[in-house]
């Protein structure tokens, strides 16, 4: 079984909270994370998609292994809404993988809360 992040950036969410999403995420990890994928769909036009692969390359992780970096490709058809991008992440990842996997969802503004 694979362990998998999926990243979600969307509107109106800018660059403040994917910062402090990644800080959290990445930086302040008390125990060892390991992953297999980490899954990145930007929905929005706010933060471009290599601006985002760049923030997550230069952060120095101490406690967060992910094998792999996957770029889900944005898809111009997808109504924008949560329920449509997911719908659309979900049919893309079981396009790609044939076996059980336990998913973890982010959304960048989780670190609100």
């Amino acid at each position: 079984m694979t362990r998998d992040i999926f990243l979600y950036v969307h509107n109106p969410l800018g660059a403040d909270l994917l910062d402090r999403c990644l800080e959290n995420l990445l930086l302040k990890q008390s125990e060892s994370l390991h992953w297999d994928n980490l899954y990145l769909y930007n929905a929005g036009d706010l933060i471009e998609t290599n601006d985002i692969v760049d923030r997550l390359q230069s952060m120095d992780c101490n406690n967060f292994f992910c094998k792999d970096l996957v770029i889900v490709p944005f898809d111009n058809s997808t109504p924008k809404s949560l329920s449509a991008d997911l719908e659309y992440f979900c049919n893309y990842w079981y396009s790609i993988n044939d076996e059980e996997s336990q998913i973890l969802l982010l959304k960048i503004d989780y670190s609100l809360s």
